[in-house]
């Protein structure tokens, strides 16, 4: 009967019931029950010849990846790790998850455990940009910051309009001792992309450590300008005023930054050193009471503590700190400290938009739009988290279109925009959107900014002619038409649109022969069925 089972392909009844429950909570999004119930079907290694054996593998490697994913988004670096790497196992010919097992390795510390990841992605797709960044910043984190500004300045020498590489070879600079050079680095970054927070904060601590104080405040103050919620850059403010004898001031930013962040430790430490330096210790001592409600076990505000119920308010220092204060808590981060904030290791945050792209991976099965709404609300919980990231907005543009959503992803998009406006693969998201929208003249808008930019992207210059013919400027549609043509010969569809003008056009014979060129043996069978319909049209008015 065994023999007979296998011969007819059939698998345990009890085997089988668990891949069928497998994949209704896989469908369902359930991954953890999923898992559960396909590990149930490759307990028995007996049936590795079966289809639902090998499919029970294949899905339960999603189902890690998926849970991953999720992971990773919370920051689980840990478990995301783990999960990655049981996605790997189940599926080795996914090698592309070698490139967030390698994000995982780092943000946890391993540092050359995550270089070995990468290379493995860099041994298959050596022109992969995105794992050439990630590479670079191991070796900031291991300390070899030369071979990481040759391998920023081989990017640049390619890709000179990525902003992110000028940031962070002005980190490698910055390490090196190399402040100027790290300076104009943070600068470039900027000029490509005037939004870009990270490389403005910096830029400013740079110009901290040259002693380029107001260059400095200019630039933190354009910060919490757009994003008032940046409790650390209130923080840098206040050591700023502090450093210039402006105590009064700096105790300002310093509560500032503690209204945002209730719990931010070195703001609560330097109120307590500024009011004592101007005297006022009523209020350092309710400084302290309220750091200890957050931080009730720390020695150093216990033993401050303690010593203001026997302060003698004679036994000031030169400055007006109690000697025993300043013993105690220091002076707190000074300005010569802020340069090591630049030896720190590095953790990765990937674009967002390459997390997403490994759900719609052609090389895994085509997910619903129930995975979308999962992703949707993934995404939204990080923008609340990072409301000044671009990719996340378009990421979530992306995902509301497969849900139909048209209008809400047309508003990510444009915030994504907004945010950068130098984000090419945004601004096409947001053009076609618009098109869609059927918003022509603001589309042409966007057009007209990604004609600049010369793109070899002939999808552009396809939804272009179509917003130019919504907007009744045949001849220019007919050139960017055309321009599809000559980018890309084979997408066959532009003669429809091609043929499309002339007929608007009255041009029935040119209208014909571009439809032609649709009914070759070469030519899909979608465009061919589209241009049959069209030039039996075309033939009754000849």
């Amino acid at each position: 009967m065994g023999f007979l089972k296998q011969l007819l392909g059939m698998i345990p009844q009890e085997k089988n019931k668990a891949y069928k429950k497998g994949i209704h909570f896989y469908n369902e999004l359930k991954y953890a029950k999923a898992i559960e119930n396909f590990e149930q079907v490759l307990a028995e290694k007996a049936l590795s010849k079966f289809l639902e054996y090998k499919l029970a593998g294949f899905y339960c490697g999603l189902a890690y990846r998926n849970l991953g994913v999720v992971e990773f988004a919370k920051n689980n670096h840990k478990q995301a790790l783990f999960d990655f790497k049981q996605a790997l196992e189940y599926n080795p010919q996914h090698i592309d998850l070698n490139y967030f097992i390698g994000i995982c390795l780092n943000n946890i510390g391993d540092f050359q455990g995550a270089m070995e990841a990468f290379k493995i992605i860099y041994g298959i797709e050596p022109w992969n940009i995105p794992n050439k960044l990630e590479m670079a910043i191991i070796f900031h984190n291991l300390k070899m910051w030369d071979d990481s500004e040759r391998i920023h300045r081989n990017l640049i020498e390619k890709n000179p309009e990525f902003a992110d590489v000028h940031c962070h070879l002005g980190l490698s600079l910055m390490s090196q001792g190399k402040i100027s050079e790290a300076v104009e680095s943070f600068k470039t970054a900027l000029r490509i992309n005037p939004y870009y927070v990270d490389a403005r904060l910096k830029l400013s601590l740079a110009q901290i450590c040259m002693g380029r104080y107001e260059d400095a405040l200019m630039n933190l103050s354009d910060i919490i300008k757009k994003n008032p919620g940046y409790a650390d850059v209130y923080y840098l403010i206040g050591i700023i005023k502090e450093e210039c004898n402006e105590t009064k001031e700096a105790i300002k930013y310093f509560h500032q930054a503690v209204r945002i962040s209730p719990k931010f430790k070195n703001a609560l430490v330097k109120l307590i050193i500024c009011y004592c330096q101007i005297g006022n210790i009523d209020a350092a001592e309710k400084q302290i009471k309220e750091a200890l409600e957050f931080y009730p076990d720390d020695k150093r505000l216990n033993s401050v503590k303690k010593f203001f119920k026997v302060f003698d308010s004679s036994s000031k220092s030169s400055d007006g700190i109690p000697k025993e204060i300043k013993y105690i808590l220091g002076n707190g981060l000074s300005i010569g400290e802020i340069s090591n904030e630049f030896h720190k290791g590095l953790d990765i945050m990937p674009n967002f938009s390459e997390i997403i792209a490994i759900f719609n991976n052609a090389k895994y099965v085509k997910e619903d739009s129930k995975l979308s709404n999962f992703l949707i609300h993934i995404i939204t919980e990080q923008i609340s988290k990072n409301p000044t990231y671009p990719d996340l907005y378009n990421s979530l543009g992306s995902q509301l279109l497969s849900t139909k959503k048209p209008l809400e992803a047309e508003n990510a998009f444009a915030r994504a925009v907004e945010l950068n406006p130098g984000y090419i693969v945004a601004r096409i998201n947001l053009f076609k959107t618009l098109q869609k929208n059927g918003k022509h003249e603001e589309a042409y808008k966007h057009g007209k900014v990604l004609l600049s930019k010369n793109l070899p992207f002939p999808d552009v210059y396809y939804t272009l002619s179509e917003v130019l013919i919504d907007l009744k400027q045949y001849d220019e549609a007919l050139v960017n038409a055309q321009k599809v043509l000559k980018l890309r010969p084979s997408m066959k569809n532009a003669n429809l649109l091609i043929a499309r003008i002339h007929e608007i056009q009255g041009d029935y014979d040119s209208a014909i022969k571009a439809i032609n060129k649709c009914l070759a043996k070469d030519s899909d069978a979608g465009p061919a069925a589209d241009a049959k319909k069209m030039l039996k049209k075309l033939q009754k008015k000849i």
